[in-house]
């Protein structure tokens, strides 16, 4: 059965339920006092004005749906129409544009730019802490899109936007739009994105910069030839937004439709919450997590969080299918290794949507437990596991 033949992308009330599963495990919460005991749901009536999916607080008296707080807020747009449109941004690789979607939804351009800019809003990173672990590289390099509006245009860069991309090699990418590539706009971006224990990678983009003005430790510079030592972290995410623009926008890159430095941004974030590799750490993290998860409760809503409905897992001890089948098999798991935890070791790598990261079980004083393997994974389009294989690496005797 296909994902696009699911309940909520075609029916209204399906696509609020599910939404409502999402935000609201445990219940219905008010968003105006948090309230939960006195909550009750309204009918929805077109002649009486009720909406879909409406409830009522007994507390305040203030009604609210589930979208309140969401970026489906305040939009008259059918919520199975959203998800059709979080889908489609989601999974195309290389991207699709406001025109691809009014086309394919069926609504006006006006309302499929709005919706899209929306979406991308949703994919803001919060938080960010400092890029790298110890001792590891970042990666910065620089590409050149679209027209600044109003520049001359001549023939070096000087006329089109600049956009910094940083990639710590673990698989996390941030880009963002500069001015021009002076130490003294690029060093601030560096300060907050890198810790300074990092080390710093840099191809042209910042052979201006003096080593010795450098927080970081620097690899490479002038007359380096860096391009031979970079690995294809950096290229792959600049890459790919040139992908972006030349798969979205049909040619027209450069003009007001396409780009230009108050929505550049918002449609880097798209690309990079498009490319796998941007996840890797967080998927693995979020795996292991749930191994780790020993309150059924959170174990049950990570593994919801993180597999599809029908994935499978197989290793050669244990195999499940499904949210309840690979639920089960972590809770046995759990029960004959009490109190045990799961680590990754090495690094992760993906390519397509195959991914592949080793891990040791260590016992409760914190010491390896003699147990040790590897998953190899296949990652949905929603960034979601659709299938585990696991192997193991070394076991006791």
């Amino acid at each position: 059965m296909s994902v696009l033949s699911k309940a909520y992308f075609h029916d209204e009330e399906a696509a609020y339920a599910k939404l409502e599963a999402i935000i609201w495990p445990n219940g219905p919460v008010c968003p105006h006092c948090g309230g939960t005991e006195r909550i009750y749901k309204m009918t929805a009536n077109a002649e009486k004005r009720i909406r879909m999916g409406l409830h009522k607080c007994g507390d305040c008296r203030k009604q609210f749906t589930v979208k309140v707080g969401t970026v489906f807020e305040s939009s008259h747009v059918k919520l199975n129409l959203w998800f059709q449109a979080v889908y489609l941004m989601a999974s195309s690789k290389k991207g699709i544009s406001a025109h691809q979607l009014h086309r394919t939804l069926g609504v006006t351009y006006k309302t499929a730019w709005f919706m899209a800019h929306r979406i991308r809003e949703a994919m803001t990173v919060m938080g960010m802490t400092p890029m790298g672990g110890e001792g590891e590289t970042v990666e910065v390099d620089e590409t050149f899109i679209g027209r600044v509006k109003g520049a001359p245009k001549k023939r070096a860069y000087h006329h089109k936007m600049k956009v910094l991309t940083l990639v710590d090699r673990r698989g996390e990418a941030r880009s963002v739009v500069i001015k021009n590539l002076q130490p003294k706009t690029i060093m601030p971006i560096l300060k907050a994105n890198i810790a300074k224990e990092k080390y710093l990678a840099s191809g042209n983009c910042c052979v201006s910069i003096k080593m010795e003005d450098s927080p970081y430790p620097v690899m490479g510079g002038s007359g380096i030839g860096l391009q031979s030592i970079l690995s294809p972290f950096i290229y792959r995410p600049l890459a790919s937004d040139f992908y972006d623009l030349l798969g979205n926008w049909h040619g027209r890159v450069g003009s007001r439709s396409s780009t230009g430095p108050r929505h550049a941004t918002a449609r880097r974030r798209e690309t990079r919450r498009r490319n796998p590799m941007t996840d890797i750490s967080k998927l693995v993290d979020g795996y292991l997590a749930i191994w780790n998860e020993a309150d059924a409760k959170r174990r049950r809503d990570l593994v919801a969080r993180y597999w599809n409905e029908d994935a499978s897992y197989i290793d050669p001890i244990m195999a499940g299918t499904g949210h309840d089948g690979i639920d089960k098999m972590i809770a046995g798991a759990q029960a004959q290794f009490p109190g045990h935890v799961f680590r990754q070791t090495g690094k992760a790598e993906m390519h397509n949507d195959r991914l592949r990261f080793s891990w040791v079980l260590m016992s409760p004083e914190g010491k390896d437990a003699g147990i040790a393997g590897s998953d190899f994974a296949i990652v949905a389009g929603d960034g979601r596991f659709a299938a585990v294989t696991g192997f193991l690496d070394r076991v006791p005797g």
